[in-house]
């Protein structure tokens, strides 16, 4: 047996071995990176799912908002409509109140003459 050729044989099997287990680790860190990337997309995906339901939820605020200030506005204008008409109906019984008491003042006057 030649001494060298088992240590040629020996260096071999030894680099095979370091070669498989570089070869692990590598797999291992990829796979790794891998799963890593996988999360921080799934986290990427659930901020932005989040994100877009907080802008759902503010522009439903937004528009609840507006619908109150109209209901709010038409209530205030309903209130200012029924104002006026009532101002405008005594007005009005003020008016025929004030020319019934002159057509009273004319008969008075008519019957003393």
């Amino acid at each position: 047996r030649d001494p060298a050729m088992d240590t040629v044989k020996f260096d071999a099997a030894a680099i095979g071995a370091a070669a498989l287990a570089f070869a692990a680790v590598n797999q291992d860190q990829h796979q790794r990176a891998q799963h890593d990337q996988q999360e921080e997309a799934e986290c990427a995906a659930e901020d932005r799912h989040r994100e877009v339901q907080q802008q759902r939820l503010l522009e439903q605020e937004h528009e609840e908002q507006r619908r109150r200030e109209e209901v709010a506005k038409q209530e205030r204008y309903r209130q200012e409509r029924e104002a006026r008409m009532r101002r405008e109906q005594e007005e009005e019984a003020h008016c025929r109140q004030q020319a019934q008491l002159e057509r009273e003042k004319l008969m008075r006057l008519g019957e003393k003459a």
